[in-house]
């Protein structure tokens, strides 16, 4: 029965293989036809360039859409000093502004490229000490200002929205002190308000589409990024059990990043002793992927081609479980009950590092194991027990590191945070690598047969996907 068994499955892996075989050859032929066509073609339009092309054939609008008018006025303008000037809104708001700013940031067609609103202006040009010839309220819901010349310029005038200046208003932290944090698209990414998440609420979360709605539908794009955002991880139902999905599905949401594993990386069984630690049937403990390279990869996608049953061969004896961690949601943890210990891992730099055997040569980076940005949300996640290296820090230093890495340590591996699952044939995961924690229980490679892809893409791709979802779907 076992060796039946075992005759099937390699079977069908043949079979995958196969057809991962035919449509490499197939898709190598294709593009060096495309590209022999396209050395031929001369372009219609000189005003087309190679970058709108590009933005185009992919169905993404290159103007920067804005959004309606709030209804807010200007109702003062003061000459604070000489380098600034001080906006009063008819909200009873103010936003102070230097001139030195205002001038960098005007948006005329001179200074900022209409389509792409790159900066046009040669920054270093520009007087420290500027200030206004003239500047006055126009309509109530425009500022506009008066520059002395500059260059071959007689002058320049800048012309700001009520609506763009009070995008700039500082906001109030809990500790009474100001933040400038920008509602400006400029500045500042539209997305959705993260859900923390332990083992319960996700397994009673919807976080899963199929693959054909993803594939054909917008809205379930928008959809998935949005769960993406909002969670950090999404499944995909239904995905087609060939090799060359796992990319096909990345490209749906972003160009595929190429790692030192190729565009895409097989998980699938090897026991010789020297095999690499996820092709083992040992446990793998919730990690960060790539915490040893200048920049992890953002997002992992995680394809199941093939998994033993465990209702043929037993729930006891399949094991194998995948299992997903909210980093964030530990992190968060971590602060409100320990909070020496998250300052300890927030300020402490850790060494990650990796030897590539195959090809000689190390890799290695440096990061705390959480990091938060400058308003003290968490922002990443860098965690791996297989490529962190112990820090060199004094003595009172390190006993204090350790204590708040054990801490941090055990709650991840606490089993009411992690939502554990057997991944079937055609499912994929999707999650944020900086955020979500993935491992894997250990199983017996002699009796369990998985087969697993994986491909990555970056993570502000997706952020930025969705800001342009938001706006055109």
């Amino acid at each position: 029965m076992t060796q039946v068994q075992s005759f099937s499955e390699r079977l069908q892996l043949f079979n995958v293989l196969s057809s991962s075989v035919f449509i490499s050859i197939l898709r190598f032929i294709m593009q060096r036809f495309v590209s022999q066509v396209f050395r031929r073609l001369k372009p219609t339009s000189p005003t087309l360039t190679l970058y709108q092309a590009q933005v185009l054939s992919i169905g993404v609008s290159i103007k920067n859409a804005r959004p309606k008018s709030t209804g807010v006025k200007i109702t003062e303008v003061l000459h604070v000093h000489d380098s600034q000037l001080r906006v009063v809104f008819n909200d009873n708001n103010t936003c102070d502004f230097s001139n030195i700013w205002l001038r960098d940031s005007c948006l005329c067609p001179k200074c900022v490229h209409p389509e792409t609103r790159q900066k046009l202006i040669d920054v270093t040009s520009l007087d420290i000490n500027i200030q206004p010839s003239k500047f006055y309220i126009k309509g109530a819901d425009k500022l506009e200002i008066e520059w002395p010349p500059l260059g071959k310029e007689k002058k320049h005038t800048s012309v700001f929205s009520a609506d763009w200046l009070h995008e700039f208003l500082p906001i109030k932290t809990s500790g009474e002190h100001e933040l400038i944090q920008p509602r400006n698209n400029m500045y500042t990414r539209n997305k959705p308000q993260r859900i923390l998440w332990n083992k319960n609420p996700i397994e009673e979360t919807e976080v899963s589409v199929e693959y054909s709605d993803l594939m054909e539908s917008k809205s379930t794009l928008k959809q998935t990024v949005k769960l993406l955002l909002t969670y950090g991880i999404a499944l995909v139902r239904g995905v087609p059990i060939k090799v060359s999905q796992t990319v096909e599905v990345g490209k749906r949401f972003a160009c595929v990043r190429e790692s030192v594993y190729g565009v895409s990386s097989h998980i699938i069984q090897n026991l010789h002793p020297d095999a690499h630690l996820g092709s083992t049937g040992r446990e793998l403990e919730p990690h960060t992927d790539l915490a040893y390279r200048e920049r992890s990869p953002g997002a992992l996608l995680l394809h199941c081609l093939h998994s033993t049953d465990p209702d043929i061969v037993g729930q006891d004896k399949a094991r194998g479980k995948s299992s997903f961690v909210d980093g964030y949601s530990i992190a968060e943890w971590l602060r409100e009950n320990h909070p020496d210990h998250f300052t300890v891992l927030c300020s402490t730099p850790v060494l990650f590092s990796h030897f590539d055997a195959e090809r000689d040569r190390w890799y290695r980076a440096e990061w705390p194991i959480i990091t938060t940005d400058k308003a003290g949300d968490i922002q990443e996640i860098h965690y791996s027990g297989f490529s962190f290296r112990a820090p060199l820090l004094s003595v009172e230093k390190t006993k204090a590191f350790y204590s708040a890495y054990q801490t941090f340590s055990s709650k991840i591996a606490d089993f009411s945070m992690s939502w554990t699952l057997y991944l079937k044939p055609g499912d994929l995961a999707i999650f944020h690598n900086r955020r979500i924690l993935h491992g894997r229980e250990s199983f017996d490679p002699n009796k369990v047969f998985r087969f697993l892809q994986g491909c990555y893409v970056d993570w502000d791709e997706l952020e930025a996907l969705y800001e342009h979802l938001h706006v055109n779907v």
